[in-house]
């Protein structure tokens, strides 16, 4: 007759490929840590893990690029140091179209929204971002850099494009963005306090409006706060 395995048989042979496969996984996973990764955008690995996602981003940390993306979505570590990323040339690079293969950067997430909110006149849409990220993760940090991109960029548009109103019109936009800029310090003044991981660390949400003319330019905006 025919002898078929019988239950035992069967998880001792389920036990087998579970060991095999174990060991498999852990030997990948030893060879991946070794790797060296730096990669701009994650999308693009020929292989995706977490564990690579976070090799990844270490080793682009140490080289001093704190920025990565995965698709359209800015990842950023904070170094707690200034590095330098946000002189006027490095607004100067994202402020224009080329090149298309910029590094990732925070000045990219902002240029995105600001011409699919502008550019083209047809196909205009309002734009979110949301920033997220634990207590000193640098959230508050971002958001005055996206408010001083759209700001520069309203100057920007102020001075190339026809103003009637002369120099009073440009003095005008200039207050609109110095008070958006300036509310954020008054609310980190009220509301921050020193944690465990940071020392100005945000008590409370912000949820920011900024109004565009058709021009680009910076009508007003708002700041509600919520805990």
């Amino acid at each position: 007759g025919t002898v078929r395995p019988g239950p035992a048989h069967q998880d001792r042979t389920m036990s087998y490929y579970d060991r095999e496969s174990d060991a498999r996984a852990k030997e990948t996973a030893e060879k991946e840590e070794k790797e060296e990764i730096d990669v701009e955008d994650m999308v693009l690995m020929s292989r995706f893990t977490g564990a690579l996602a976070l090799k990844n981003i270490e080793t682009r940390f140490y080289r001093k690029k704190i920025y990565s993306w995965v698709s359209s979505i800015l990842v950023s570590v904070n170094p707690y140091r200034d590095l330098g990323l946000y002189a006027q040339r490095y607004f100067d690079l994202y402020a224009h179209d080329a090149p298309k293969n910029k590094a990732p950067h925070v000045f990219g997430v902002a240029k995105a929204a600001y011409r699919q909110l502008i550019f083209p006149v047809n196909q205009r849409k309002n734009q979110s971002i949301l920033i997220s990220g634990e207590s000193g993760a640098g959230k508050t940090e971002a958001t005055k850099l996206l408010l001083r991109y759209f700001a520069e960029q309203s100057k920007r548009q102020t001075h190339a494009t026809a103003n009637p109103e002369g120099d009073e019109g440009i003095e005008q936009m200039a207050t609109i963005e110095t008070k958006l800029l300036d509310a954020n310090v008054v609310l980190e003044a009220l509301g921050n306090a020193k944690t465990m991981r940071n020392d100005n660390s945000s008590r409370f949400g912000k949820w920011i409006n900024i109004y565009f003319n058709e021009t680009g330019k910076v009508l007003t905006g708002s700041i509600i706060k919520y805990l």
